[in-house]
């Protein structure tokens, strides 16, 4: 089993999405929340034409109830159902249990990757977008490196500087087989704001979150593409419907990839701060 496909044990509810939240202690879903139905003859649209997923209400830059920024993948899901003719709905969720106990009807982000086994009863469109880890440190810092081992080798880890990663994320291992220490955080964020502190010599986070951060506070961040350089540090993203059938797969396939060509998925993804990746496996 390769470093990848363990990393989705925690990554899968983490990477995307609902996920972003997914700990102890937090509400289970704040109910759904649908746009109503156009006016006219078509108004009274079948269930099956309402594009339902699930979202995380506070997850920036991937989801938010905030209709100023909406996230990433919303804006995505709504350009599909417009180009689908289709109602959208959003059910708000908190946490990952909440989401399979409300059968959501689907979900913007599911990984892929070589050797990822597929989840039961879920049914994945082709992958649209690629992404990975980057490794962010404070502005200034060298960024000009071919490995993670190369990066652990300066003087600042060898002198005790620790990397902060998610909690108990695979990596973890990764790092301390080099010698270096890590810190465990639950927050993406909470890693960047601990670099900028100086309390970790560096940190490693979805290149997302570092995206985000840098628009909302531009020139902070000195960012090492990792996924860029190793092939374990990065995997493809599909959307998930829950039911489905090979018709409407087609037609959000088709939708992807018009929006790939056109440019709708960059100009979604540059909103937020990161540049679109197409998949790695149509490279």
């Amino acid at each position: 089993m390769t470093r990848l496909v363990k990393m989705f044990r925690w990554a899968l509810p983490l990477i995307f999405g609902i996920g972003a939240l997914a700990f102890a202690g937090l509400q289970p879903a704040l109910g759904q929340e649908s746009l109503p139905p156009p006016a006219g003859p078509q108004g009274a649209l079948a269930a099956d034409n309402t594009l339902n997923i699930c979202a995380n209400a506070a997850a920036l830059p991937y989801t938010s109830e905030e209709s100023a920024t909406p996230g990433f993948q919303l804006e995505l899901h709504h350009a599909i159902a417009v180009a689908l003719d289709r109602r959208e709905s959003v059910t708000w969720v908190h946490n990952r249990r909440a989401a399979n106990r409300l059968q959501c009807g689907g979900w913007m982000s599911r990984i892929v990757a070589p050797n990822m086994l597929r989840t039961e009863g879920q049914h994945l469109t082709e992958p649209y977008m690629g992404t990975g880890f980057v490794i962010v440190r404070k502005a200034g810092a060298s960024t000009r490196f071919e490995s993670l081992a190369a990066l652990l080798a300066e003087p600042e880890f060898r002198a005790g500087g620790r990397v902060g990663i998610f909690l108990g994320a695979w990596i973890g291992g990764v790092v301390e087989r080099n010698g270096v220490k890590t810190a465990g955080y639950i927050e993406q964020q909470d890693i960047i704001e601990s670099v900028l502190r100086g309390e970790i010599a560096a940190g490693i986070v979805r290149r997302e979150d570092a995206g985000w951060y840098l628009r909302q506070h531009p020139g902070s961040l000195a960012v090492i593409d990792m996924y860029k350089l190793d092939p374990d540090f990065r995997w493809d993203v599909a959307m998930g419907l829950r039911k489905s059938n090979p018709a409407l797969l087609a037609q959000i396939n088709g939708v992807l990839e018009r929006f790939r060509a056109d440019g709708t998925l960059q100009a979604i993804t540059e909103k937020y701060g990161f540049p679109y990746l197409p998949p790695y496996q149509s490279h």
